[in-house]
C-alpha cells in the first residue's frame, strides 16, 4: 500500500514486469520455450505485489486461487497432450499473469489469449501451403502475454467479456 503512493516505486515495478514479459515474448517466439529465469522473476514480483497491495488475507487468498487454477488448466494441458498442446512453461507463465492481474483481469487475458491464438492459427491454416503446416509449433506465450497487456492497459475484466456477449444492451 504505503509504496504504491511513491510513483517512482510503481514505475520501476511496473517497467520490470513488462520488460521482463517483453523478453519472454521475444526468447518465446524464437526458441518456443519459456525460460524458466524469467518465469520465476515474474512471479516472484507478482507475489511481491499482492502482498504489498492486498490488504485482507481473502483477497490474497483470492488472487492466489485464481492464479493457481489458471496454471493447473495449463499444467493438465501440458500432462494429458504430453506436451505436444502447451508446454509447462505456459502452465508458470499462467500463475504469474494471474497473481498480477488478478481474478476478474487474469480470466479475460486468458479468454483474449486464447480468442487471439484461435484467429492467429485460422490465419495460419489459410495461408498452410506458403507460411505453414498442420504441424507448425506456434509458440502460446505471446497471446497470453498480449491477452494479459490487453485486459491491464484496456480494463477489460470478466464483466466487460461477459457484456460483450449480452445482448439486452442492444434492445433499449
Amino acid at each position: 500500500m504505503a509504496w504504491q503512493s511513491w510513483p517512482l516505486w510503481s514505475a520501476l515495478y511496473h517497467l520490470a514486469v513488462w520488460s521482463i514479459l517483453m523478453a519472454i515474448t521475444a526468447y518465446d517466439i524464437r526458441h518456443k520455450i519459456i525460460p524458466d529465469g524469467m518465469v520465476y522473476i515474474l512471479i516472484g514480483l507478482s507475489a511481491l505485489s499482492v502482498l504489498l497491495t492486498e490488504v485482507r488475507l481473502q483477497s490474497i487468498g483470492w488472487r492466489v486461487g485464481v492464479a493457481l487454477s489458471m496454471a493447473l488448466f495449463f499444467a493438465a494441458l501440458w500432462h494429458f497432450s504430453a506436451g505436444k498442446w502447451m508446454g509447462l512453461g505456459d502452465a508458470k507463465l499462467a500463475l504469474g499473469l494471474g497473481l498480477l492481474l488478478g481474478p476478474s483481469q487474469g480470466f479475460a487475458a486468458l479468454l483474449l489469449a486464447f480468442w487471439i491464438g484461435a484467429a492467429f492459427g485460422v490465419a495460419l491454416l489459410l495461408f498452410r501451403g506458403r507460411y505453414a503446416t498442420i504441424k507448425t509449433e506456434v509458440p502460446f506465450a505471446p497471446f497470453l502475454i498480449l491477452g494479459a497487456a490487453l485486459a491491464a492497459f484496456g480494463h477489460i475484466d470478466m464483466a466487460a467479456v461477459l457484456s460483450f456477449f449480452s445482448f439486452s444492451n442492444a434492445l433499449y
